[in-house]
């Protein structure tokens, strides 16, 4: 469970460099809905079980 925030970051490392890629409008807003998906999900799991790692916790 607490690697699970890193994970989901790094699946939407991975689905943003798909959306450089793909040239169908609707594959390009399914995985961009993927990556904000995503991205309220580390958030939310790393808040709610107080889960922080070097990784997770950086800040720009």
């Amino acid at each position: 469970m607490r690697a699970l925030p890193n994970v989901l970051s790094s699946l939407r490392i991975v689905l943003s460099f798909l959306l450089l890629t793909t040239s169908s409008p609707e594959a390009f807003s399914a995985l961009y809905v993927l990556c904000g998906i995503s991205d309220v999900a580390d958030g939310y799991i790393a808040r709610k079980f107080e889960i922080e790692t070097n990784l997770g916790g950086k800040t720009g």
